[in-house]
């Protein structure tokens, strides 16, 4: 079984992915602030990261700079409501692995983390 780690601070977003996840064979763990992401990446490497790119304090950006120097193999999947061009090319940069928008399809999420993990896997 496959563990995704979803950090965002939207308690809605996370329960979304959770369960969209988690129903579909995902082990799920939650972080809903970057520091706490951080730790639970540490304690627990997952097989990809949904990571939202507006977090208090350590936003997602830092948190991405943070895993990669690291870690550069785990995917991880950028997350935002608004997608002005330099936020996806600074996350592409930083070695983000995708970016997908807060305007949820579930089928585009779950195929996303699916062909994350398998290319990581390569």
């Amino acid at each position: 079984m496959y563990t995704v780690l979803v950090i965002d601070d939207s308690e809605h977003v996370r329960n979304f992915l959770s369960d969209l996840l988690s129903d579909n064979g995902y082990k799920v763990r939650e972080a809903a602030s970057g520091e706490k992401g951080l730790e639970q990446f540490a304690e627990e490497k997952p097989d990809c990261v949904l990571l939202d790119v507006i977090l208090p304090k350590i936003d997602g950006l830092e948190v991405l700079k943070r895993i990669r120097e690291s870690d550069s193999v785990t995917p991880i999947l950028m997350m935002t409501a608004e997608d002005p061009g330099w936020v996806r090319m600074s996350c592409e940069k930083f070695g983000a692995n995708g970016f997908l928008s807060k305007v949820f399809d579930p089928e585009n999420i779950l195929e996303a983390v699916e062909n994350a993990i398998l290319d990581a896997e390569t």
